[in-house]
């Protein structure tokens, strides 16, 4: 029951953290005097994000843009008349000024705000540029403390989740290519089966996303470190999966160059399609000992040989392969 508590706080927090950390966000506005405290639940509302990287870099953005765009406009619009044209003229010359500076595009728009605000509020409420700056630090650092200190977003173990379908998905691909191989390797069945691996390439792309993202989160997570260990494990994984691949790609392709060449033996289907079976079942075994963090230091050797007149030609036979896959790959 507890568990699943957790689970459903995880999956909602989001939400329940926004409204937590408006309502704070709040209070300690009105406990530091402001006259206009719902500019800090405002900034937690904007800032807060999914993730830990995201919510840092919106929470810099809407402080600074803030403060510039404030104390570019608080000194002057007092003596400035509000009309459409100086709002105008002050946004394109403080906007102008960013531009040229090289400030991000989200950071000129909370400048922009700041500024239209400002000269809008300023004359009815002196203490509303005060405010302005005051209440939208007070709302950053809620923001931040709140969605570091509870549930703090860990994007491992979507990761971790997807490597491991991932791994599934390219065990069940050696094992089609088996089954092809098994029951003709008819050329047109290995263009088939690669362009099936394309949808196990986009696979492999989301999780190079995914790994980036977790990445980017724990640099700010100054209490994941089981994470940060568990995230160099899935780095090192992910090079596994990368090159195994690569492998299932470049094997399919051969294999349709051999059946079409009118060179394949029955004997050679039936010796390729066990040998594929049990990449298939290794990539699985891998996936369950990652799966609960055991790993095997002594390498494994693989239970067949290339037949005993080509032995000796092993590796030339093996490099001749890889420099024609490069020839191929720069065409």
């Amino acid at each position: 029951m507890l568990r699943c508590i957790i689970h459903y706080l995880q999956q909602t927090n989001i939400v329940w953290k926004t409204a937590l950390a408006s309502t704070i966000s709040w209070d300690l506005a009105k406990l530091a005097g402001s006259q206009h405290p719902f500019l800090a639940p405002l900034t937690v509302i904007l800032c807060l994000q999914p993730t830990l990287d995201k919510s840092v870099r919106y929470t810099y953005q809407r402080v600074f843009g803030t403060v510039v765009g404030v104390l570019l406009t608080a000194f002057i619009a007092p003596y400035l008349k509000i009309t459409g044209w100086s709002i105008g003229l002050l946004i394109l010359i403080s906007a102008g000024i960013a531009k040229w500076m090289k400030v991000p595009e989200q950071v000129i728009k909370q400048m922009i705000i700041s500024v239209l605000l400002v000269l809008a509020l300023q004359s009815q409420s002196p203490a509303y540029a005060w405010d302005r700056i005051k209440d939208t630090l007070i709302g950053a650092l809620v923001t931040i403390f709140i969605h570091l200190l509870i549930f703090p977003p860990d994007l491992t173990k979507k990761a971790l989740y997807s490597m491991e379908k991932f791994a599934d998905d390219l065990s069940e691909r050696f094992s089609m290519v088996a089954k092809w191989i098994e029951y003709g390797c008819v050329p047109k069945g290995g263009d088939n089966l690669q362009n099936d691996a394309k949808k196990l390439f986009e696979e492999l792309i989301q999780i190079i996303t995914e790994l980036n993202q977790a990445s980017k989160n724990l640099k700010y997570n100054i209490f994941a470190q089981k994470s940060q260990t568990a995230f160099n494990q899935h780095n090192e994984q992910l090079l596994h999966l990368r090159q195994g691949y690569a492998h299932l790609t470049k094997m399919i392709q051969t294999f349709t160059e051999w059946s079409s060449s009118g060179n394949m033996t029955r004997e050679n289907q039936i010796l390729w399609s066990n040998y594929l079976q049990y990449i298939a079942v290794h990539i699985k075994n891998w996936k369950e000992r990652i799966n609960d963090n055991v790993f095997i230091s002594e390498k494994l050797t693989a239970p067949f040989t290339l037949p005993a007149e080509l032995e000796h030609h092993r590796y030339h036979l093996g490099l001749y392969n890889d420099a024609l896959q490069i020839i191929q790959d720069f065409k």
